[in-house]
């Protein structure tokens, strides 16, 4: 895994000087929150070229891989999915302008932060989700990027809160360029830190952010249990951006403060001598797993159905059934060869059950 930290943890604006001293930390790669690292332009809601540029350059200069973009709406409250038009359209110009700046800088993940859904009713908010990125979505494939949806705490949004949400709303638009970030705290905090969520998570696990409750210092809370992460990590084989997402607070050394979360993530994510609780062996098993039924949903799907796996526990393998499989008299027939097939590719006895 590679270590990155997010423009949060810095100076709003001015904070290049700073670039330099990230790498000295042993940071590798920098996570830009836009609002928070440039002013927009005079009369316009673009940042400016120029401004861009030269903030490339010198993370270039310090040795920063810019890995993308996060917090991409900036708490505005003129920008969302589920406003009027007119909103809705301006949204979308935004996000395909951040889709572009992010495609500059060499990134290559746009990580949507809040999101209100606020009198729209759940189902009416879901269609309309659908409706916005099938506008948006073509348009930054373009690019090169690829937009995530994260889990979010509850003080930051009332649509599509949990991992699980996340991961049925990216199959609901199977679109290359839409994923999923994982974020530590709302993990820990919505009680979603079973392996079966980083296990559903894995094909389209883009980036996972290292957090707290508050955008506090990391392990600071102690509500978070990062060893857990990375275990769960380790075992779905995450090799990609591991991201420290924290505050910057007025009167602190940036620097200073990062550098405690630094030496917290390496202890706890990065060591070579920490091992994962689940072996090396039953992890590659639960990845074959894991794509065995990958490989088996469209063909379920076709007929209107769609099943989840749930959990691995020794030989008992569940999963858990969605749309026309619920109530399909051939259910029973559709698990004996989801078992059949199992038990070929792992060459020993396993039961498939419906949760």
């Amino acid at each position: 895994m590679k270590l990155a930290i997010s423009t949060l943890g810095l100076p709003p604006f001015n904070h290049s000087y700073l670039l330099p001293q990230l790498r000295a930390l042993g940071v590798d790669g920098l996570e830009i929150a836009p609002d928070h690292t440039w002013k927009r332009a005079r009369y316009s809601n673009e940042f400016p070229f120029q401004s861009v540029w030269n903030y490339r350059r010198v993370a270039d200069d310090a040795g920063l891989d810019i890995i993308g973009l996060h917090a991409v709406l900036g708490g505005r409250l003129e920008l969302g999915l589920f406003e009027d038009k007119e909103h809705r359209d301006h949204t979308v110009a935004h996000l395909v302008h951040l889709s572009a700046v992010c495609r500059d800088l060499g990134g290559k993940t746009l990580t949507l932060d809040t999101r209100w859904r606020a009198t729209l009713p759940v189902k009416q908010a879901w269609f309309a989700c659908r409706d916005f990125f099938e506008i948006l979505l073509p348009q930054i494939e373009e690019h090169g990027t690829t937009l995530c949806f994260a889990p979010l705490p509850e003080n930051e949004g009332d649509f599509c809160l949990t991992a699980r949400e996340c991961y049925t709303l990216s199959l609901a638009l199977d679109h290359p360029s839409f994923a999923i970030s994982l974020d530590s705290a709302p993990l820990a905090m919505g009680d979603e830190t079973g392996h079966t969520h980083f296990v559903a998570a894995q094909r389209l696990l883009k980036i996972f952010h290292i957090d707290e409750p508050e955008k506090a210092p990391i392990g600071s809370s102690g509500q978070v249990d990062h060893g857990d992460m990375r275990q769960h990590l380790v075992a779905i084989g995450y090799d990609g951006w591991i991201s420290i997402v924290q505050r910057f607070v007025k009167g602190t050394v940036a620097v200073d403060e990062l550098a405690g979360s630094v030496r917290y993530v390496e202890d706890k994510y990065l060591r070579a001598d920490v091992r994962s609780a689940i072996s090396p062996v039953e992890a590659t098993r639960i990845k074959i797993i894991s794509d065995t039924i990958a490989a088996l949903r469209p063909n379920i799907q076709a007929d209107g159905g769609d099943l989840e796996l749930i959990s691995v526990n020794g030989n008992r393998i569940e999963v858990k059934l969605h749309g026309k499989c619920r109530a399909c008299g051939l259910v029973g027939q559709t698990l004996g060869g989801i078992r059949r097939r199992l038990v070929s590719v792992l060459n020993s006895p396993i039961v498939v059950v419906p949760v």
